[in-house]
């Protein structure tokens, strides 16, 4: 097993640099695409799909882009979790970060030629390989044995989060309506992320140094990783933080995938005006990651923590369905992100405190995946909820939050309950 003070500490201050460029730039390109999807199959001039295909008909294939993503993500996340668990961190890193460009390079290539199936290709393959996160997650705890000071690292990571989220909000919405760099067209920003792509493996070889180093040589095994799952979901306390993280992230995944489409037909406002919600969002959860986070860290368990975060997002949510402006409504669910940041990173770190040190890919993997179910079932909860009345649509969003919430009191009531027999 890993002992993180066997390494010196300018290698883990390098190491840890390392880990938050590649997350960076992971999350950049993860980032961009939502802007740019819906106008590129919605709207004539791109040529990616048949125009004359009804509207029900472009909005299908606007969810298959993003759901082929998440169902990759959700097999290949803990199979390369598990990888970095038996040959290092630093190998597996490798595969995913060269798998990422492919598919950047892939995507970029489709919208090139305008072609929807090479997309759908591009996005099958960045899926699969994007099991950055996990990995960076996990070697974190490689380097952050001790709690307060992993949370607060995860911190940095959900900060790095937010401002990536701006960045790649603005290149996303620009290359798709250019209104400040009139040069950016759709693939653009795919060319871009593929370059930074490539920086990403640079700070990989030079200063990232192995932080799970291993020798035990092992087979290679495809269906490992869904024997694992099994594995871990016999864990009552990890099963009890997966589903907490599973709904936190369908009620987040769900108000953010359809703050554009709710903002444009209950209020009637422009795509420029979401941009910049949106914008000031990442900018709001930058600073809940990291200043708020950093002063609740000193005064509260991360458990209180996770509490108040779960109550306090799926509340507000909530009161801002029913809210009647747009001004009114995007101010509180830009409110409602703040506390959603420190709850992400936090929920996080719980789920990776309770898992023993050797097995942290792996653990780290599968809670990646249930991140991508949530978000592969947001869309189409969202629009089965539309069918119905899209106003309620962040009730029900703020609901399933509230319900990760319930989960997470009942058991620390249970708990105390045992500790006091």
């Amino acid at each position: 097993m890993y002992i993180a003070g066997k390494v010196s500490v300018a290698s883990r201050r390098t190491s840890l640099f390392a880990l938050l460029v590649i997350f960076f730039i992971d999350n950049l390109g993860l980032s961009i695409v939502y802007p740019i999807f819906g106008p590129l199959i919605l709207h004539s001039q791109y040529h990616l799909v048949d125009p004359d295909l009804s509207k029900a008909t472009l909005n299908i294939l606007i969810a298959i882009l993003i759901a082929i993503f998440s169902i990759a993500q959700f097999f290949g996340a803990p199979f390369w979790g598990d990888m970095a668990d038996q040959f290092g961190r630093k190998k597996i890193f490798y595969f995913t970060i060269l798998g990422t460009l492919v598919g950047y390079i892939l995507s970029g290539i489709s919208l090139e030629l305008s072609s929807y199936t090479l997309l759908f290709i591009s996005r099958l393959i960045s899926g699969f390989f994007a099991g950055n996160l996990s990995l960076c997650l996990s070697s974190i705890a490689d380097l952050n044995p001790d709690e307060k000071k992993r949370a607060k690292t995860y911190g940095w990571v959900s900060t790095l989060g937010g401002i990536s989220w701006v960045i790649g909000i603005i290149l996303g919405g620009e290359s798709v309506s250019p209104h400040v760099f009139h040069f950016l067209n759709p693939s653009t920003p795919f060319w871009a992320t593929a370059i930074l792509t490539l920086i990403s493996f640079a700070t990989l070889m030079f200063l990232y140094q192995e932080t799970h180093p291993t020798k035990k040589k092992v087979k290679v095994d495809l269906l490992k990783a869904v024997h694992h799952i099994i594995e871990t979901l016999r864990n009552k306390n990890l099963r009890l933080l997966y589903l907490i993280l599973f709904f936190w992230m369908l009620g987040w995944s769900l108000s953010i995938t359809w703050f554009s489409s709710f903002s444009t037909e209950r209020f009637n406002v422009t795509i420029p005006y979401i941009m910049w919600a949106l914008v000031i969002l990442g900018i709001i959860w930058g600073l809940g990651s990291s200043l708020t986070n950093g002063y609740l860290l000193k005064k509260l368990s991360l458990k209180n923590i996770v509490v108040i975060g779960l109550g306090m997002t799926g509340i507000l949510m909530i009161i801002g369905g029913f809210l009647p402006t747009f001004i009114s409504f995007a101010a509180l669910y830009i409110i409602a992100s703040h506390f959603a940041a420190f709850t992400w990173s936090n929920t996080l770190n719980l789920v990776s405190i309770s898992a023993p040190g050797d097995v942290q890919g792996r653990t780290m993997g599968f809670g990646q995946s249930m991140l991508s179910l949530a978000q592969l079932l947001a869309p189409i909860a969202g629009g089965l909820i539309a069918d119905v009345s899209l106003k309620y649509l962040y009730v029900y969003a703020g609901v399933s939050i509230l319900i990760g919430l319930v989960f997470l009191v009942v058991t620390l009531i249970f708990k105390h309950e045992i500790r006091k027999t």
